[in-house]
């Protein structure tokens, strides 16, 4: 390229910016009147989904106040067409209203059919899509009116017979038309109507020629989208429109709205202007170009000419290239001289300078690298710290509500046994039965709560969770239903897990349960068992060792992120209210923590959900012969003596509790801290039987227990508890017996107990 190539090249550089800020802003112009244009159709769109809203209220309203008439409450069919035909004379744009079966039965009818007509029979719900507590039928020819109408109806009561009662009214459609031509005469605007079937109902201007026509397949996708949005497209009638659009799924809910806006009149002007300073930047560089062609040949090329060649040759390696410019002392000359006394001292330079740039990059490329790494480890970090933290704190929280809840179940359950055992009235004992089964339900609740806070007692043993997945996989079929296909993908020779074989049953039925919810117009739901070892990609970071994997996924519509973060709350749901506690995934999720794994969630809108135990494998082995105690117990036939010492800072609980023994006939003290218990023990007054609460201020139960056998070895003794507190140990003879507890399983603990002192 030659230097007057360059000279030119670089003129138009110097001249592009200009013209580049030209084009921009030209080309942000259009893009906010395009924007402009998109807002002022949805401003309309919006208008219009207003007024068509208002006429829908008018609708509803008429015939509410019409099925509330006395005819047709009566069910006075020739009356009811009377007052039809009153109503009608009222309003304007109806042509016609009456009452109707579901199935097309006309029953009365403010126009009357005409004689000889055929009035087919069908069914005037096929026709109709529910918007509220308001029918919205399709388009069609009255058939008593031989008019486009569409068909508004509501239900009313039954009227005994098998098929439902509507009150119905039919609204001009011309009337319609002109209703919304007096409200919007923009030359430049399309309106456009449609029922549900993509069926033409309203089209401005010329309407006429619309209506009653579909509306094609390219705005099926519109019509059935699931919000309003806008378009730039070719509308029905083939002129280019941007269309905004309300789809059926919005309101007015069951019909299709359309408007659009030529952007022929808003962007003419643009493009006009456009044209004009296209004309004057091209003039504008053909000057600047022509001037430096002359100026750059005679001044600039020729003396410049002769330092490129040298700097050239100097670029080639040869460093005893001189331009030798020599005469005048311009400045051309003088850069020539300049150039050939720094030559040397330049590529020296220039090499170290690479160099340093070389490694200067290497460095930087090194350290944002590890800024990267140690930035997003450390945010990693806190994200699951303050996740831990906040789980934490509810579930303190939580098993801190559950235990006081308990201690009130307690009074409540101890209380109403009492009332029920003396109560002469069988209405009395039918209400005190029915007050017990409410507290059994809130007992539900609080064992809920505490599996979430990890203080629910497990009944820990060794077993197989392929096995349990067998036998309850015809539970699952009949609970989920024939539309939901169950797949089971079980690891072969699955390891055992230590924990509570019930508790891991109810969580697969909630997960099963949950994706059923997810998924109402059927699906698949898998369950798959694996053994990880360490090493294994799918076993989390945070854990180490063996674990078995228990996975339930559906196809269902998944979860949000948000909804994903929090789905392991307890209380937190997105069921409507009646429908869910949301304590089903919390108590999955306690169940694993408290089991010594943990839970996790993967989901994503529209790909299903996957929950995951993983579970510690288990190193115990279950003795051969081991039996489970029934609750039952052969009482002593004679009574049994001895003073029994209740221990219970909460003085209802304490009463209780008194009250109930003292009915079996025992002799009862009772204190309200460990201190005043041990001193009587202390003072040697003897008690056959000792039963204390775990959670007092100062002394807890565990500890009383252990100092009074220091007193009195052979004292026995039961420990309350309204949770499984951790972190204390009891005596293999001392059963735990937890709140709310009814008077029979008191008595019973009791007897039990202190049977098996006077048989040891």
């Amino acid at each position: 390229m030659t230097l007057r190539t360059r000279l030119l090249l670089l003129v138009l550089l110097a001249i592009l910016p200009s013209v580049l800020i030209e084009v921009y802003g030209e080309v942000q112009l259009r893009a906010t009147r395009q924007q402009e244009i998109s807002q002022e159709a949805m401003r309309l769109l919006r208008v219009v989904a207003a007024e068509q809203q208002r006429i829908d209220e008018g609708v509803r309203q008429l015939l509410v106040a019409f099925s509330e008439s006395d005819a047709v409450r009566a069910q006075d069919w020739p009356r009811c067409g009377e007052t039809a035909k009153l109503i009608l004379a009222r309003v304007d744009g109806y042509v016609n209203m009456g009452v109707a079966t579901s199935d097309g039965d006309l029953l009365c009818s403010a126009l009357p059919p005409p004689v000889g007509k055929d009035m087919q029979r069908r069914s005037i719900l096929e026709e109709m899509s529910a918007s509220r507590d308001l029918l919205i039928g399709r388009y069609h020819i009255g058939l008593i009116t031989n008019e486009s109408v569409l068909t508004f109806a509501i239900s009313l009561p039954d009227g005994g017979g098998s098929a439902a009662l509507l009150a119905w009214a039919n609204i001009d459609l011309n009337w319609l038309a002109r209703h919304f031509a007096d409200r919007f005469t923009s030359k430049n605007l399309t309106l456009l109507l449609a029922d549900r079937a993509g069926t033409i109902l309203l089209r401005l201007p010329d309407n006429e020629s619309w209506v009653g026509k579909p509306m094609g397949d390219r705005f099926t996708p519109m019509l059935h989208a699931a919000t309003e949005g806008t378009i730039d497209t070719i509308g029905i009638d083939g002129q280019r429109r941007l269309i905004a659009y309300s789809p059926l799924a919005t309101e007015p809910k069951g019909l299709f709205l359309g408007v659009g806006l030529s952007p022929a009149p808003y962007l003419g002007p643009i493009d006009t202007a456009t044209f004009w300073k296209v004309v004057l930047i091209a003039l504008s560089l053909a000057l600047a170009l022509g001037a430096a062609w002359l100026i750059g040949d005679a001044l600039i090329s020729r003396p410049i000419g002769r330092l490129l060649v040298a700097a050239h040759r100097w670029e080639q390696g040869d460093l005893s290239a001189r331009t030798e410019l020599t005469g005048n002392a311009s400045e051309i000359v003088k850069l020539g001289q300049a150039f050939d006394k720094m030559a040397s001292a330049v590529e020296s330079r220039d090499h170290m300078r690479v160099s340093a740039e070389k490694r200067l990059a290497q460095l930087n490329s090194e350290l944002e690298e590890r800024v990267r790494g140690e930035v997003a480890a450390r945010e990693e970090i806190q994200r699951e710290l303050a996740q831990a933290q906040k789980m934490d704190a509810v579930g303190k929280l939580t098993g801190g509500v559950a235990h006081d809840f308990n201690n009130l179940l307690a009074v409540m359950v101890g209380n109403l046994d009492l009332l029920h055992r003396r109560a002469a009235d069988p209405g009395i004992r039918q209400l005190a039965e029915n007050a017990l089964r409410a507290a059994k339900r809130g007992a539900k609740l609080t064992d809920q709560l505490l599996a979430f806070s990890r203080e629910h007692p497990l009944d820990r043993r060794v077993f197989n969770i392929n096995d349990l997945i067998f036998n309850m996989s015809d539970m699952l079929v009949r609970t989920l239903g024939p539309s939901i296909q169950i797949r089971l993908d079980l690891a072969p020779e699955l390891w055992p897990v230590f924990t509570d074989e019930n508790q891991i049953e109810l969580a697969i039925l909630n997960l099963a349960l949950n994706s059923r919810d997810s998924m109402p117009n059927g699906g698949k739901l898998t369950v798959v068992t694996s053994n990880l070892s360490p090493g294994d990609s799918r076993l989390p970071e945070k854990l180490s060792g063996d674990f078995v994997m228990l996975a339930v996924s559906d196809t269902g519509a998944g979860m949000t992120e948000p909804v994903r973060t929090r789905a392991f709350e307890p209380f937190f749901t997105t069921k409507e209210i009646g429908k869910g506690t949301g304590l089903g995934l919390s108590t999955v999720y306690g169940l694993a923590t408290q089991s010594g794994g943990i839970a996790i969630i993967e989901s994503a809108v529209g790909d299903g959900t996957t929950v995951s135990l993983f579970l510690p494998r288990s190193e115990h082995v279950q003795a051969d012969g081991e039996v489970e105690t029934s609750s039952g117990q052969s009482f002593p036939a004679k009574p049994l003596e001895g003073k029994v010492l209740v221990i219970d800072d909460d003085v209802e609980v304490r009463e209780v509790t008194v009250a109930s023994l003292r009915q079996s006939g025992l002799s009862v003290t009772a204190v309200e801290n460990g201190g005043a218990a041990l001193a009587l023990i202390e003072s040697r007054e003897r008690f056959a039987l000792m039963i204390v609460d775990y959670a007092m201020p100062g002394i807890n139960g565990a500890e009383v227990i252990a100092r009074a056998r220091k007193i009195c070895p052979h004292l026995r003794a039961i420990l309350l508890t309204g949770y499984a507190e951790r972190g204390f140990s009891l005596p293999p003879d001392v059963p735990v017996l937890r709140k709310p507890f009814r008077t029979g399983e008191l008595t019973e603990c009791v007897w039990s107990t202190m049977a098996k002192a006077e048989l040891g």
